[in-house]
């Protein structure tokens, strides 16, 4: 076996590739994997910025909790009080969509908007004298800004903790005084609320009213009726045709109180314009009763059992809706601090309407028929626009100019239907 070359152990191995002292440096550092670390670290990190950003920009803004006062008085909290509640009322209210399927434009009949915001309020005394009804400032607490409790929201719209006036105007009446207190009875239930037997008979439903008239409108007179917790007050009485759930719907008795065997009651101590010879006009579909110092002096009721000598008819103009011609009552002296006690009612159910009207003997109409005078409603506030369009509607003619009554404030009951009366 020949001898290995000696020359093949001796030789030295290939050279290694050139690198710069950079390199060289950095490797020696352990350049490779501190390179990886920082790439991962420099990802985990645009990582982290990436979601923080997107979580700020999507969550909501922060809520102010606390609310900074402004020393002693009526500012500073209060007002921030009242700027809170109504950002939380704007917020908490849903957006509306009104849709009709009606053909015709003339067929949409919107809501009253205002009535939507209505709370539930109680008493006229309480409301008028410790609830939150105004928005004028006082001190306590309350929903409003008024003095005493209540549950109102914004600067003071709605009712006090015990009860009073709805806030808005309806047909049947409107927040505030100046009027006729009503209240709106139920035949069907008992004081309590408890169901009791009604047919809403003609022979049924009248007595009952005659018989309040005869106990002289005291407050034990209405102790058979269930009573509802919102008054209004009586400013003029111009119903057009509308359905019988209007009625409780103004007193916000809508779901307490079934459209049928229910009756208002209007009452107070007034002042005519002039005192003298007066007599009401009108009817109402179906009971309209007006009492004089606890006389009947005007049954404009479209069923009735009353003595005809207070229902003449007056005119052959017809009522909106129901065919129904006016009546007329007898002259009545009116002075001042004469009681005027009002009974409008709905006996079956279905449909409800009329007006009230007035006549000075002393003064002179422009007659609208032969001998048949052009009168204006029984009012205790100038007509708003809204009023005089309602009344446009009626089928009856009614003047223009509107006497204002008065309501006696310093002969006036303090409490409703306490029976008092004036003399002649």
């Amino acid at each position: 076996m020949p001898p290995a070359d000696p020359d093949a152990f001796d030789s030295d191995p290939p050279p290694p590739s050139p690198h710069s002292w950079l390199s060289a440096y950095w490797e020696k550092l352990g350049g490779g994997s501190l390179t990886i670390s920082l790439i991962l670290h420099a990802a985990l990190i645009i990582l982290a910025l990436v979601w923080f950003v997107s979580s700020r920009l999507s969550a909501p803004p922060e809520t102010v909790d606390f609310l900074p006062g402004g020393g002693g008085g009526q500012g500073g909290a209060e007002k921030s009080q009242e700027k809170q509640r109504q950002r939380a009322v704007r917020q908490s209210t849903p957006a509306m969509r009104i849709v009709s399927s009606a053909l015709s434009p003339d067929a949409i009949a919107l809501p009253d908007v205002s009535s939507t915001l209505l709370p539930s309020p109680t008493s006229v005394s309480t409301a008028m004298t410790g609830g939150a009804l105004g928005a004028g400032s006082g001190t306590g607490s309350g929903g409003g800004r008024g003095s005493g409790t209540g549950t109102g929201v914004g600067s003071g719209f709605g009712p006090g903790s015990g009860g009073g006036f709805i806030s808005v105007p309806s047909i049947f009446g409107s927040a505030g005084t100046g009027g006729l207190t009503g209240t709106l009875y139920d035949m069907k239930q008992t004081r309590d609320g408890k169901s009791r037997e009604y047919n809403g008979g003609v022979e049924e439903f009248f007595p009952r009213l005659y018989e309040i008239a005869e106990k002289r409108f005291r407050k034990d007179a209405f102790n058979d009726f269930y009573r509802a917790k919102v008054t209004l007050s009586y400013t003029m009485l111009a119903v057009p045709n509308v359905p019988a759930e209007e009625g409780p719907r103004a007193f916000q008795a809508d779901k307490e109180i079934q459209p049928r065997g229910w009756f208002l009651h209007y009452h107070g101590t007034i002042d005519p314009p002039t005192e003298g010879d007066w007599r009401f006009a009108g009817i109402f579909d179906d009971a309209l009763l007006v009492y004089v110092n606890n006389r009947l002096v005007f049954d404009g009721s479209y069923d009735s059992q009353a003595d005809p000598s207070v229902r003449s008819p007056f005119g052959s103009a017809v009522f909106a809706g129901s065919g129904n011609r006016p009546f007329v009552g007898k002259w009545v002296k009116l002075k001042r601090g004469s009681t005027l006690d009002i009974l409008v009612g709905e006996r079956p159910g279905g449909r409800v309407g009329g007006l009230l009207l007035v006549q000075d003997k002393s003064k002179k109409y422009q007659e609208r028929e032969k001998d048949i005078p052009l009168l204006p409603v029984l009012a205790f506030n100038p007509p708003r626009k809204e009023d005089k369009e309602r009344m446009e509607k009626l089928g009856i003619p009614i003047a223009a100019e509107t006497p204002v009554f008065k309501i006696d404030t310093q002969r006036s009951p303090l409490t409703l239907g306490s029976g008092r009366s004036s003399p002649d």
